[in-house]
């Protein structure tokens, strides 16, 4: 996963052993919270929105502290 990861690139998920496993890959590679929902482990779909939510909250909290008054 840090391969997909670091280069953004969703080929390297396809070689993850679940099917729950490769969805998260997807979702931290490219944070979308529909590919978080299809995960069936309870856990592991937590873990995928709580990613997801994080890179959403710090994108807009970043833009909007690049905005002077």
């Amino acid at each position: 996963m840090c391969a997909a990861i670091q280069q953004k690139a969703t080929r390297f998920c396809d070689t993850m052993s679940s099917q729950d496993k490769k969805l998260l890959c997807m979702a931290k590679v490219q944070p979308n919270s529909y590919t978080c929902e299809n995960i069936k482990a309870s856990g592991i779909r937590s873990e995928c929105l709580l990613h997801v939510k994080k890179v959403q909250t710090a994108a807009i909290y970043s833009n909007q502290s690049s905005k002077k008054p």
